[in-house]
């Protein structure tokens, strides 16, 4: 193959690996698709090494799980109700496999590899920087102008949440330590790879991540079990003594720390790891999955529907919370929840399949006799597979209380790890027969994934093109309508997002909002009916394409009572109660519906529910509702609502009615000034 093009491939593919580490540090896909754009060019450039032999025997088993891991997600994702939420997972899952096999097709040489690892190292710099700055200029400093961190208090790097930061410090702390140890790196080298790692970790104290020193300490805990495993059988028997004897004080000593500190260190635990904003709580996270997942235990309920399923199984003991939970902050229970059993029991195959593929190379170095009496072999080889299979021990520690594999900057790593743990030894095709891969080079599984790499990066490659358009005129008008300057200008920015992206439900109710905002007093009654219109055809629009939406549902019932439309209005909140039964700012809004009709008992009766409401809870909206509702009570004019034989007896359909009494009395009053009984009275607006 032309080395020039190779040259060329693997270039694109670090740059889009590096692209994505730096704008794929947020869940949000409004800056990610530029760094998908690069790595789909690079599966489509793969497409040279089709037939290329491999230096390395790849297992079978491996790809096969890959295969049916990215196969099923696809799937699944391709049936989710919310389109919009299953192109982040499919995005994001065809991303990772053209990294996966491009590395596997490409990523063959100790040269290359190299590579990979200083573009690793390169951005856990980047994140280092960042972070300088922002202890020195503020948190909330970001590396794109005109946009702020929604993190003020912590330091986050490149990232927006501080947790994900120091996971990714994290997994990059042993896969330094490792080339450290057996790394064929100069002294200066790994001096200087020592620094970063110290830095990393002094990064994720400043970050008050305990998470983040829990998931670090549990890889360079995996790091030093590989490293006493290999050299074990090297030590006199005095030295294994004593290591025995050291190791057994220090856990003495932790345990018995622990059990001293128990409600101490079960307190800080719960504080800083079970408990997310101050407010969110794991557990109850966990439970509303669980109930998801009841749903559908199978196959589950569809790419990210716990996004909406979260309101509806939201516990009661959850507590006071304006926050809403969009993740599980648990990967496996997340995907146990949206992909059911089927995707839990393929992923963990998946990493299986890899991590029993890395110690099994590993542990082949117990034979190999170390040079020059060395105690630890020396090897780029053994460095990035032990430095892999520590990171992944390290993520997977977050994955138990963070979504980190939904984050683009840490799942393309991920993915780049466990190819290295699919072909780590580059001495295996010297033990295989040359005409193995006479007709299929590599053999049939990688043949297939690089003409699927070829594919993805083509469809990847339009989406990137299309999206990133939208997107960015999308952000356009998004930073138009928040600034207050409703114009043509955004109006034409979200017209030409609406018609790259039709099935963005949140471009239509930013529509939506626009024309309401461009409404004024001095509007004529024509032109205002007009604009209500448009609202109402982008509201029942974004409906459409997230039914579960309870935002949009409390300023859609607003329009559809404007057009006089109070049923429609009073079914729209209705159903939305129906996926967020205890969201208080839907009880307000079903309050101010009725309030809005002249319902008044049926406003009061919500205005006292969202009183009482756990989440999204907001006392002076719900007092300043009661107020009013009394002030339309005993305030005139007021009609009567059974008065036609008053009427026709030449009485007075409305009277004027003040002061302190409550309805029973003003009622009473009418009854005795026009001789009548039974009268129902009701404000006119």
């Amino acid at each position: 193959m032309n080395r020039i093009c190779r040259f060329a491939v693997i270039t694109i593919f670090l740059a889009g690996l590096v692209t994505v580490g730096i704008l794929g540090t947020s869940t949000s896909m409004t800056f990610v698709w530029p760094g998908y754009l690069v790595i789909g060019v690079a599966g489509i450039f793969s497409v040279i090494a089709i037939f290329r032999r491999t230096k390395y025997a790849i297992p079978s088993w491996c790809m096969i799980a890959a295969f049916a891991f990215a196969a099923y997600l696809m799937i699944r994702a391709m049936k989710s109700p919310v389109t919009y939420f299953a192109r982040e997972d499919g995005a994001l899952l065809i991303t990772c496999f053209i990294a996966y096999a491009v590395f596997l097709s490409m990523l063959d040489d100790s040269r290359w590899r190299r590579y990979l690892f200083w573009c690793i190292t390169g951005l856990l710099g980047a994140n280092l920087i960042m972070a300088g700055i922002q202890l020195v200029s503020g948190a909330e400093t970001w590396f794109l102008t005109g946009y702020a961190r929604t993190f003020p208090d912590r330091i986050g790097g490149l990232f927006n949440h501080p947790e994900h930061f120091a996971g990714y410090l994290a997994f990059g702390i042993p896969f330094l330590l490792s080339a450290i140890i057996f790394g064929r790196h100069s002294k200066p080298v790994k001096i200087g790879l020592g620094a970063i790692s110290g830095l990393c970790f002094l990064a994720i104290l400043l970050s008050q991540s305990l998470l983040g020193v829990l998931s670090t300490l549990a890889g360079i805990f995996t790091l030093g079990l590989i490293v006493l495993v290999l050299c074990w059988k090297k030590l006199v028997f005095n030295t294994q003594k004593s290591v025995l004897i050291a190791t057994a004080i220090f856990l003495s000593l932790v345990g018995l720390f622990v059990i001293l500190n128990a409600s101490r260190v079960s307190s800080v635990f719960e504080q800083k790891i079970l408990t997310r904003e101050g407010q969110i709580s794991l557990p109850g996270i966990w439970s509303s999955s669980l109930e998801q997942f009841a749903e559908a235990p199978l196959i589950g309920t569809g790419s990210r529907t716990f996004y909406f399923f979260s309101r509806k199984y939201r516990p009661e003991n959850e507590g006071t919370s304006n926050f809403e939970t969009e993740f599980v902050h648990n990967e496996f229970l997340q995907l146990l929840a949206d992909y059911g059993l089927i995707g839990l029991v393929l992923a963990l195959a998946f990493l299986g399949l890899h991590l029993f593929n890395g110690f099994k190379f590993v542990l082949g170095y117990l034979y190999f006799q170390c040079i020059r009496g060395a105690i630890l072999p020396k090897s780029d080889h053994l460095a990035l597979v032990t430095g892999a299979i520590a990171a992944i021990a390290s993520i997977s520690v977050l994955c138990l209380f963070d979504f980190v594999i939904h984050i683009p900057a840490i799942a393309l790593s991920a993915t780049v790890l466990l190819g290295i743990l699919a072909c780590p030894d580059p001495m295996s095709r010297a033990l295989l027969p040359a005409e193995e891969d006479t007709y299929i080079p590599g053999g049939s599984c990688l043949f297939v994934g690089r003409g699927l790499a070829f594919g993805c990066g083509v469809a990847l490659t339009l989406f990137s093109c299309f999206f990133s358009r939208s997107e960015w005129h999308f952000e356009m008008a998004r930073h138009s309508y928040v600034s207050g300057n409703v114009d043509a200008k955004q109006l034409k920015h979200l017209e030409q997002a609406r018609t790259i992206d039709p099935l963005n439900p949140f471009i239509k109710t930013l529509s939506a909002h626009s024309y309401i905002s461009a409404i004024d007093e001095n509007m004529a009654p024509t032109v205002r009916f007009a604009y209500l219109e448009k609202a109402d055809q982008f509201f029942r629009e974004a409906e459409y394409l997230y039914p579960h939406d309870i935002d949009s549902a409390i300023a859609h019932s607003v329009i559809l009572d404007e057009l006089g439309r109070t049923t429609e209005a009073a079914n729209r909140i209705r159903e939305a109660r129906q996926w967020a039964p205890k969201h208080g700012n839907l009880l307000i809004a079903q309050a101010e519906h009725f309030l809005r009709n002249g319902e008044l008992e049926r406003a009061e009766k919500s205005y006292k529910m969202a009183g009482e409401a756990t989440v999204f809870p907001n006392p002076e909206a719900v007092q300043k509702g009661l107020d009013l509702l009394a002030d339309k009570r005993i305030q005139g004019p007021v009609q009567i609502a059974n008065s036609d034989s008053l009427i026709k007896k030449g009485k007075v359909k409305e009277v004027e009615v003040s002061g302190d009494f409550n309805v029973d009395e003003a009622v009473k009053k009418l009854e005795e000034k026009l001789d009548a009984k039974m009268l129902e009275i009701a404000p006119l607006d």
